[in-house]
């Protein structure tokens, strides 16, 4: 096998690359990629796509990428290399529900067409390749389609579960479906998220008909080199009416013990996971507020320099699912997730993003996000729970962070 790249310079805009996501046909497979910094990509025309099944999906995910790497060959013509990427993402755990078929467990494509805008700078990739090997199917993985309990009797368990000490913490989520109208589409979506969601990554996958979408303020992990970045977001409080409310909110989360405690929690486990593979970690010792237009959350950003012998996506391995996504300890939780949700998260909290040859990656949490098939949207949003949590409170954090997909499908006006 042998993969032809030839890239070259564009002259497209931000707005060009959400039309061109408007002219994929929904029944092919496209993805969309717009991150805080400005850079954005479409890939389309799929020409091979690596499946990722039961067992260690971070290692199937490292073989996927060697392969790829092995048989990349770029040229290019007026414009510096950008070198080979693959795009997708894995679903929060294995196990999958039968809504979720079309994405499966984790999915890396290879796009025979990538545009893209790095740096300010437009370009444009073709691949093609020679002499394909028949694709091999990943190991399968059970599907669970159990109706759970209701979201509210699933936060009361949640809560009186930390209280006995049975979990430090655990992240409940709720899902809802909304009947959406036929001019809602993908590129209207995403061009919805972007311009509200500035500071978020906004991010779609269509394919087979569906299209998972969504603009999540959450990164799991980003490297450049021997650098990488990563990011504890943990304990919300819904933005308010006015800039008044606003600083009533600041305030009493700043001095909130619930979030205070729910974010250490995620702040430390990230720090003890990052000690084997990881040096010179570096993180504030008091969490930013950091502002949404939405909802304001507990943020402390996290730095540090790869092991040489250590590769990324080891590193995401270890930091998936973090405490913020799953809870701790993360074996109980997410034992706990498994017999109470099943497969019903699919995507909603897996990592989503890109891996590139040099072994550099970007893969955020997939998070404010919606399942679109068939003129309907399963929205998801889930809440951190601790022993000091409120059910009532848990709820309305809830409706907060269902609000920015809801605004973008229409259903509401946004908050």
């Amino acid at each position: 096998m042998k993969i032809h790249c030839t890239t070259r310079a564009a002259h497209h805009t931000a707005s060009a690359l959400r039309e061109g996501l408007a002219l994929v046909d929904p029944e092919e497979t496209a993805f969309y990629w717009r991150s805080p910094d400005g850079e954005m990509l479409l890939g389309d025309r799929l020409l091979h796509s690596w499946e990722v099944g039961a067992g260690d999906r971070f290692a199937q995910s490292q073989a996927a990428l060697d392969e790829a790497r092995a048989h990349f060959v770029e040229t290019t013509d007026g414009c510096s290399a950008r070198g080979l990427r693959l795009l997708g993402g894995l679903a929060f755990a294995p196990e999958v529900a039968s809504e979720w078929r079309a994405f499966g467990a984790g999915r890396w494509l290879l796009f025979g067409r990538i545009r893209g805008i790095t740096e300010g700078l437009a370009w444009e990739q073709g691949l093609r390749i020679d002499d394909l090997p028949a694709a091999v199917p990943a190991a399968s993985a059970p599907t669970s389609d159990a109706p759970p309990a209701p979201y509210a009797d699933r936060l009361a368990a949640a809560v009186e579960s930390c209280r006995r000490g049975e979990l430090e913490k655990l992240v409940v989520a709720s899902w809802t479906d909304a009947p959406v109208s036929s001019s809602v589409t993908p590129a209207t979506i995403v061009t919805a998220l972007d311009a509200r969601f500035e500071a978020c990554t906004t991010y779609a996958l269509i394919t087979r008909g569906d299209c998972f979408v969504g603009a999540t303020p959450e990164l799991l992990l980003a490297t450049d080199g021997d650098s990488l970045r990563t990011v504890a977001l943990a304990g919300s409080a819904p933005r308010g009416a006015d800039a008044a409310s606003d600083a009533l909110a600041i305030a009493a989360l700043r001095r909130s013990e619930k979030d205070l405690r729910e974010h250490c929690i995620v702040r430390d486990d990230i720090f003890v996971r990052l000690g084997p593979l990881a040096t010179h970690i570096t993180m504030g010792v008091a969490p930013a507020v950091w502002a949404l237009p939405n909802i304001f959350h507990l943020r402390t950003p996290i730095s540090g320099l790869l092991h040489p012998s250590v590769k990324p996506l080891q590193v995401a391995a270890a930091l998936h699912p973090t405490p913020a996504v799953c809870g701790a300890p993360r074996a109980a939780a997410a034992s706990r997730l498994a017999a109470d949700e099943g497969g019903a998260r699919g995507w909603y909290a897996g990592a989503i993003g890109w891996l590139a040859g040099s072994g550099d990656l970007e893969l955020v949490v997939a998070l404010r996000c919606a399942l679109l098939q068939q003129g309907s949207a399963r929205l998801f949003a889930g809440v951190g729970v601790v022993a000091a949590s409120e059910v009532r409170a848990e709820l309305a954090e809830t409706e907060s962070k269902l609000a920015a997909m809801r605004g973008a499908l229409g259903l509401t006006e946004a908050r």
